[in-house]
Formats: C-alpha cells, sequence, structure tokens
C-alpha cells in the first residue's frame, strides 16, 4: 500500500503550498458619498492580514470619495480572482452596484 502524494498547489489560490503570503478578505460597511445615500461599501481584497485589509479598504474608498460611518465587517473569503503580488481590491460595489474607478 503506497501513501496518497500531497498536493503541491493550494486549489484556492493555485500558487505553490506555502509560496503566497496573502490572504483573501471581504470587507464591508455603510459609507457615504456626497450626494447619494448611505449605502454598503463592499471589496474583495488580498492582503497579508486584516488589518492591512481595513487599511486598504479605506484608502480605496477614501480615493472614490467614499466616507466610512458604519462598523467594518471583515471575513476570510475565498477569492473570486486569482491572487496578485501586492496587496489590492477588486470588485468594489457600492449599494450592491459594481464602483469604476474615475
Amino acid at each position: 500500500m503506497t501513501d496518497k502524494p500531497t498536493p503541491k498547489f493550494d486549489f484556492d489560490t493555485g500558487m505553490p503550498k506555502g509560496s503566497f503570503p496573502l490572504l483573501h478578505f471581504t470587507v464591508r460597511s455603510e459609507c457615504e458619498k456626497a450626494g447619494e445615500t448611505p449605502a454598503e461599501l463592499q471589496m474583495m481584497i488580498w492582503a497579508d492580514t486584516p488589518q492591512k485589509a481595513v487599511e486598504l479598504f479605506r484608502k480605496v474608498g477614501e480615493h472614490l470619495g467614499f466616507k466610512v460611518t458604519g462598523e467594518l465587517d471583515v471575513a476570510e473569503s475565498v477569492s473570486m480572482s486569482p491572487p496578485r503580488k501586492n496587496a489590492s481590491a477588486y470588485d468594489v460595489r457600492f449599494g450592491g452596484k459594481v464602483v469604476s474607478p474615475s
């Protein structure tokens, strides 16, 4: 009887096991933007810690003109996009609608 070989790749990231330091998070909070009704802002984020994910959420939100007005909800999640080399945010939504950078 032979032992089953250990998988060499992480199935979530497609990267060699142990080679990718970033984790995947979904971050959301009640936010407001000038001239719009307050609503939930949500982003998918690759970061190495939950704190870094929150920092990136705030920076991207501010860049897009949003002000965080509620508590932040941070959760590790399954990725919808392959990982990048550096921390990054994608699939930014405000009130359920995709937000494009201006």
